[in-house]
């Protein structure tokens, strides 16, 4: 096309291609390669970039396959909470019994934005609750945390992920939420950075408030028969397990640490997902 601009722009918008649009692939944006014709896709790209007026800028939309499951959507499921990073389920439609529908992050790919000035979304409508689920599991897709496959692997020897999970499904005494509830974010550091190890992992529990930090200490210095700081020896790692108050967080405290998106389950953040699901 040789000219775009404010006008087209406005024109995707009206027609409805948002971030979370779903259509059938179809000859004129082009069918991808390894996928049929009719395949339903989703728009990833968030929606200001989808509507931008400026080709040059923005001259792609990344889409991914929405394979329709045939069974009832379950907004409590692993995929449906984003608990599972590679795959998301979202409902497709409105109604009451809607059925699910799994995104692949795994099977995505570009189509030039232009083509789609041609065509409406033609596939299930999605809510604009489901729309900003499915661009907050793309956004922790890409800026999750990578920790090398070796630390990994020795953390998982010797079950700590399970004990952790474990303690945080407990409720503090007095306290209808669990831990699990009440845990803001959860952030980790190690070194070194490689797979060859031996490494230190350092974790840090940050609490919605106080006392929860002193009861959540209390109950890994029992679980794993320390006193705080905890320090867990094991083959090739060490882990110092803490824990604090969000208050008492300062400016730059987590500067050189990472969040640990693999266990936004294990925290609020996952509450947050499953209300945005």
């Amino acid at each position: 096309m040789s000219e775009f601009g404010k006008a087209e722009g406005e024109h995707l918008l009206a027609s409805g291609w948002l971030q979370g649009a779903i259509f059938k692939s179809n000859d004129v944006v082009g069918v991808p390669e390894g996928i049929e014709a009719g395949t339903l896709l989703v728009v990833l790209t968030q929606s200001c970039t989808v509507v931008s007026s400026s080709l040059d800028r923005d001259p792609l939309v990344e889409v991914a396959v929405v394979t329709a499951e045939g069974k009832e959507y379950k907004p409590k499921s692993q995929e449906a909470t984003g608990k599972v990073f590679r795959k998301l389920s979202i409902p497709l439609g409105h109604g009451e019994n809607p059925e699910s529908g799994i995104i692949d992050i795994n099977r995505r790919c570009f189509i030039p934005r232009a083509r789609f000035l041609g065509i409406k979304p033609d596939g299930p409508e999605v809510s604009s609750k489901t729309a900003k689920a499915i661009g907050g599991w793309v956004g922790r897709y890409y800026t999750r945390v990578a920790l090398p496959n070796l630390l990994v692997a020795k953390v998982e020897d010797i079950k700590f992920t399970d004990a952790i999970k474990k303690l945080l499904e407990r409720k503090p005494d007095g306290r209808e939420e669990t831990f699990h509830e009440l845990m803001t974010v959860i952030f980790g550091k190690w070194k070194p950075d490689d797979e060859a190890g031996p490494y230190v992992f350092e974790i840090t529990f940050v609490c919605s408030e106080g006392p929860l930090a002193d009861d959540f200490l209390e109950v890994l210095e029992k679980r794993f028969q320390k006193k705080a700081p905890i320090v867990i020896e094991a083959d090739l790692v060490r882990i110092v397990i803490k824990a604090q108050a969000a208050e008492e967080v300062y400016l730059n405290q987590f500067n050189d640490w990472n969040r640990l998106t693999q266990w936004d389950h294990f925290s609020a953040l996952d509450q947050q997902l499953s209300r945005d699901s």
